[in-house]
Order: structure tokens, then sequence, then C-alpha cells
């Protein structure tokens, strides 16, 4: 199973905008988005780092 950074992030969205619409959670779901964007940027930028390129040729 090859994994997806962006099923990932989708499904936790998800999950935390459903806790909040049910009442389970007492959260500004902008208010966090609104605080926290940096960080996804640096979880993506550190993807593309470590990600192989495919240019790397085994013989």
């Amino acid at each position: 199973m090859k994994f997806s950074f962006g099923g990932l992030v989708l499904i936790v969205f998800g999950a935390l905008v459903l806790a909040r619409n049910l009442g389970f959670l007492n959260i500004s779901i902008a208010e966090l988005i609104g605080t926290w964007w940096p960080l996804g940027l640096i979880v993506l930028g550190a993807g593309f780092f470590f990600a192989p390129d495919g240019n790397d040729h085994k013989r």
C-alpha cells in the first residue's frame, strides 16, 4: 500500500469538521488553519526534499 499524504490530510480535516459539526469539539476550524498553516508548508517541503526523484538508475 502506498502512503498518500494528501489522502491523510483530507481524512484528518474531514474528521475535525465532522466532530465540530456533531458538537464533540468546540473549536474554530478557521482559527486552527490560520494558526497552523505554516506547518503544512514545512511538511510538504520536507516531503519533496526526502522523496526519491526517480533519476537514480540502479545497475
